[in-house]
């Protein structure tokens, strides 16, 4: 992993950028961000089909202490998928919701709740409809390989964990 030269700021808000050379890598990266997740937290994931975000969210899975058994898998035709760990893992998938109501009502109580660690694939249209504090993170494809993911928020609970990002080199 690498960091990328321009992490920086947008405006006020903190970035991180970073760079993985490989599912293996995104694996670690999200690991090393559950380590820092708490209950409550909300994080939503955009970017291409084929962009690392279902391999972000098995790291994630892995990282909160979610058993190696329990398979993290995309969740496109289900919506959403509940995997309890060290932080439950609630998992849903926005790529079929025509309007952001029709995921809240599937998963409002989890969404809103405090009981665990919610991730949105997809999640852009969801923004506005959820309660801070909530993590953006955009994956762009670089190439075959290499995936570019950008962390930004505006919730000051996700400062530290940006800044901590911002200084992330290969895992160990």
């Amino acid at each position: 992993m690498e960091k990328d030269d321009r992490a920086g700021k947008i405006g006020r808000v903190p970035v991180a950028r970073v760079v993985t050379k490989g599912p293996l890598q995104t694996l670690h990266l999200a690991e090393h961000l559950a380590k820092r997740l708490d209950s409550g937290d909300k994080l939503l994931l955009m970017g291409g089909l084929g962009a690392g975000k279902t391999c972000f969210v098995q790291g994630l899975a892995r990282g909160l202490g979610v058993a190696a058994s329990r398979k993290v898998t995309s969740q496109t035709f289900t919506l959403f998928g509940i995997y309890p760990g060290r932080v439950p893992l609630f998992h849903f998938d926005a790529y079929r919701v025509q309007d952001p109501e029709e995921l809240l009502e599937w998963g409002e109580e989890v969404l809103f709740g405090e009981e665990g660690v919610a991730v949105v694939e997809w999640g852009e249209g969801m923004r506005r409809h959820l309660p801070e504090p909530i993590l953006l993170l955009r994956f762009t494809i670089l190439s075959s390989h290499d995936r570019l993911v950008r962390f930004y928020s505006r919730s000051a609970r996700f400062e530290p964990v940006i800044l901590d990002l911002m200084k992330k080199t290969e895992p160990r």
